[in-house]
């Protein structure tokens, strides 16, 4: 069943932004903005938004969530980045978060960045997005406090997507 709801009035998001299932509600979507919403199925054609964190990712001019991803093995940890580079870290499910000091590749305009957390370990995360003047892809093995260059050959490109194997091998 197709169905249609609104954005949230007045937030700031990307041209495409991204939704991301809950991992812990099959019936229930975060959409990435300047604040984190969630959307949950209430019936078969309803959804229902609220802001889920009181978290202002906007804090710059045009600034929003543009990846959000939880890990598989511990869905309280959660990683987002900001369509402005901000690389952010929850430990709650996403309610509360924290600000690295390290900072993302930036992102495609359209798509924004990408965010993957390792299957099996919950404090290793990595992001991807624009190379053409640095690297891709950076690492976190810390839960988010810290996230280094990762990708030693990766040519000057750009990164749309990461995933890794379930067995957690590559």
């Amino acid at each position: 069943v197709l169905h249609f709801s609104e954005f949230p009035r007045g937030a700031t998001m990307g041209w495409l932004p991204m939704v991301v299932a809950d991992p812990t509600d099959p019936e229930a979507v975060f959409l990435c903005a300047d604040q984190l919403h969630r959307y949950r199925r209430t019936d078969t054609e309803t959804w229902t938004p609220e802001v889920f964190s009181d978290q202002d990712f906007g804090a710059r001019s045009g600034e929003y969530l543009s990846a959000l991803a939880f890990a598989p093995s511990q869905p309280d940890q959660a990683y987002a980045v900001t369509s402005h580079g901000a690389l952010w870290s929850s430990t709650d499910g996403a309610v509360t978060w924290a600000e690295s000091e390290s900072t993302a590749p930036s992102g495609h305009y359209f798509y924004g960045n990408t965010l993957v957390v390792d299957n099996l370990e919950p404090k290793q995360a990595w992001v991807g997005g624009t190379g053409y003047e640095g690297a891709a892809v950076y690492r976190t093995d810390d839960g988010g406090q810290t996230w280094t260059p990762w990708g030693d050959g990766l040519p000057e490109t750009l990164v749309y997507t990461l995933v890794q194997l379930r067995d957690g091998s590559g």
